[in-house]
């Protein structure tokens, strides 16, 4: 029987993933969750390479067993299948030999199947979170500009630092003449110049 219990350990790493990447948060994205998700990127991604790494290196480690167990599996129907043959009989072929081997280990031999497909399959699931995660660093970046610009258009510093208490100054642009051309044979140096006044 194929042991199935690390299923429980991916859903809590996936669900893990899931929580770090959600930005979403009542329905929108806070410039905090945005900001975090930025800060952490480095953090995030080491995460999950780290959980293919080891979900690869748990595959690899299972195709070595797996290939050791096979080899051993194959001599013994080599040998069974071969011990009667004389020089005039013909020996059995790989074919045979690998037929008479999964027929007579059929049920560990389905199980190593499905061990080794699960793993793969295993392996090929984080690849494509660690894919993908890398994918979405190019939506974070564009959601913090498009947060940046937003906040830039809605003037909110402005906003927060008015006091509404206190009246409006209204500036007003007067035109002064300040040039020295009473002075003769002098080139002004300043015609005229803008001066606010109150």
């Amino acid at each position: 029987m194929v042991d199935f219990s690390f299923l429980e350990d991916d859903s809590e790493k996936i669900e893990f993933i899931n929580n770090i990447g959600n930005l979403i948060q009542n329905g929108e994205i806070s410039a905090e969750s945005l900001n975090e998700c930025l800060a952490n990127y480095f953090s995030i991604t080491r995460y999950i390479l780290t959980l293919y790494e080891s979900v690869s290196l748990e595959d690899d480690m299972l195709k070595l067993e797996y290939k050791t167990w096979y080899a051993e599996k194959f001599l013994e129907s080599k040998t069974n299948l071969n011990k009667d043959v004389t020089a005039k009989t013909k020996m059995a072929s790989t074919t045979e030999i690998e037929q008479n081997l999964i027929v007579t280990n059929k049920s560990e031999y389905v199980e190593w199947q499905q061990r080794l497909i699960i793993s793969e399959k295993r392996k090929s699931f984080y690849l494509r979170i660690m894919e993908s995660w890398k994918a979405n660093s190019q939506q974070i970046i564009q959601l913090a500009q498009n947060a940046r610009t937003e906040i830039f258009s809605l003037k909110t510093q402005d906003k927060a630092n008015e006091d509404i208490t206190k009246e409006k100054l209204i500036r007003h642009v007067k035109d002064e003449d300040y040039s020295d051309d009473k002075l003769e044979n002098v080139t002004p140096t300043v015609k005229k110049v803008k001066k606010i006044v109150n």
